[in-house]
């Protein structure tokens, strides 16, 4: 048989019973079918015209938020070619369709981009793509598609606390994080992602606290804050009667600020203990 063809579409009725299966179990089959693996050209074509095809599914996404996204041929078939090297069948379109554009639907929404095309390229070295996608970006507009994006982290941030509480970042702090978050090692992200990684998620559970021991429902996040969010937040914590400095150290969160300390490389001062 030819690659991915079936070796069972020249058993006989011998041959299954040779394997093993009963003799009256294979005379209760009078019908086989053998089928053979999907290879390159099926999928492609399961991909570009299939109902509920994933390609039309992930153009829609984008389309969510007005953005068109063109698939050149070479990209479907790039697709296709990977798909039939995991030999799994089509639903190793989703996984290839899903690995080339997660950063670009985390990325794009956040900035002026309302068209673009995934190609061979893109399919095989997405990260790379996307970086020169952005850098068609006017710089006219960086400012102000970043300052965007950074009240969308804001919007975020309440969703996730209750009704009556309110957090949101004073002009200082904004225009601090502006600043980094358009600095030459992050100007290919977004500030979305900036902030997300930068406060982690240790401002939300400085907040819930406080809210739960005190009912504050007021939280302006302060130039200090964005300076230093570690050593200001436990002030934050130290200001509340009762608060333990061990359950400071479990709400601002030590593996929590490495990583944002990685990610994004924020100041380094000597940690601020609170007193008992």
């Amino acid at each position: 048989p030819g690659k991915g063809q079936s070796y069972l579409r020249y058993a006989e009725t011998a041959d299954f019973v040779r394997a093993g299966l009963e003799p009256e179990f294979v005379g209760r089959v009078p019908v086989r079918v053998a089928l053979n693996a999907l290879d390159a050209s099926d999928l492609k074509q399961i991909l570009i015209g299939a109902e509920g095809s994933v390609l039309k599914q992930f153009k829609r996404d984008f389309m969510g938020y007005n953005i068109r996204m063109d698939a050149t041929e070479d990209a479907l078939t790039a697709i296709s070619e990977l798909a039939e090297l995991e030999v799994t069948g089509s639903r190793r379109l989703v996984t290839i369709l899903e690995r080339t554009l997660r950063e670009h639907k985390f990325e794009l929404p956040s900035t002026s981009v309302t068209r673009f095309e995934m190609d061979a390229d893109t399919v095989r070295t997405p990260n790379r793509s996307l970086k020169q996608l952005l850098k068609s970006e006017s710089a006219g507009d960086g400012a102000g598609i970043k300052l965007r994006d950074l009240k969308r982290w804001e919007t975020k941030l309440n969703r996730k606390l209750p009704d009556l509480v309110s957090a949101w970042l004073t002009d200082d702090a904004q225009t601090y994080l502006l600043r980094r978050s358009m600095s030459k090692k992050h100007e290919h992200q977004s500030a979305f992602s900036f902030a997300g990684q930068y406060f982690g998620t240790m401002l939300e559970k400085v907040i819930l606290l406080i809210h739960g021991k005190t009912g504050q429902a007021a939280f302006p996040i302060s130039l200090d804050v964005a300076m230093d969010p570690e050593v200001e937040l436990r002030k934050w914590m130290s200001s509340l009667e009762g608060t333990s400095e061990d359950e400071s150290d479990v709400v601002v969160d030590a593996t929590v600020l490495e990583e944002s300390k990685r990610d994004v490389d924020p100041p380094r001062k000597k940690k601020v203990r609170s007193d008992k």
